[in-house]
């Protein structure tokens, strides 16, 4: 079979989606260890959601 693409560029695009990966990891889990600090964020996040109704 002739080689249609260069070996690199398995290599190449697992690294890039392993960076994406990290990073939407790493970001989200600081959302929400903040959060986690904070409760009472949350909260009044959802009595504020519940009471907007009135």
């Amino acid at each position: 079979m002739p080689q249609m693409y260069p070996s690199n560029w398995i290599i190449i695009m697992m690294t890039l989606t392993f960076m994406l990966n990290m990073y939407m990891t790493m970001t989200y889990f600081n959302y929400f260890k903040i959060n986690m600090k904070n409760p009472k964020i949350i909260l009044n996040y959802n009595k504020n959601k519940l009471n907007f109704d009135k």
